[in-house]
């Protein structure tokens, strides 16, 4: 599975700050990071980084992006039929994990008309890059987080290709 970030910075010591944004992010090994820097560093070259997953983000500071919330958009693409797995597990054991790491949830979707119907997308909702980092990270090597998955996936993998965004409101949403 290949999947990418975009991330625009102004500054390359923003590095930093996106390389702990990365490490909080759990993925494959085979996976790759591209970053394209924007002004500075234009003409430099992609560079793959592995362990992560589909980020799509106008990256602005470490921690906060100017005092708004940070939604993140996650897409569950299922192996064909596992769509019924994934609900299940998200309604009896994921749901439960993450109100025990505090982590809020925005709304739960499964897609009618589009691309694909074996798809779930969620919304999660953070204070700051700092919250999502500790708290998705908590919840991603809580022992029984770990377990639950590997035994739900003990017959196959359910989920095909996870793709996620974390956004900022615009001026004119009605989420803020």
């Amino acid at each position: 599975m290949v999947t990418c970030i975009s991330i625009s910075t102004q500054r390359a010591s923003e590095m930093l700050c996106l390389k702990r944004l990365i490490a909080s992010l759990p993925g494959q090994s085979s996976t790759f990071l591209y970053i394209q820097f924007a002004k500075a560093m234009r003409n430099a070259a992609p560079c793959a980084v592995g362990k992560t997953t589909a980020v799509a983000y106008r990256y602005k500071r470490c921690n906060e992006v100017e005092g708004v919330m940070i939604y993140e958009s996650r897409v569950y693409r299922c192996v064909p039929g596992k769509l019924p797995a994934i609900l299940k597990r998200f309604e009896t054991i994921t749901l439960k994990l993450f109100e025990k790491h505090g982590i809020r949830q925005d709304g739960f979707f499964t897609t009618l008309v589009g691309a694909s119907n074996q798809e779930l997308t969620y919304l999660l909702a953070w204070e700051s890059l700092a919250e999502r980092e500790q708290k998705w990270t908590a919840f991603a090597t809580d022992p029984e987080w770990l377990a639950a998955k590997a035994e739900t996936e003990k017959d196959g993998q359910i989920v095909d290709t996870i793709t996620n965004q974390l956004l900022v409101p615009t001026a004119f949403s009605a989420l803020k």
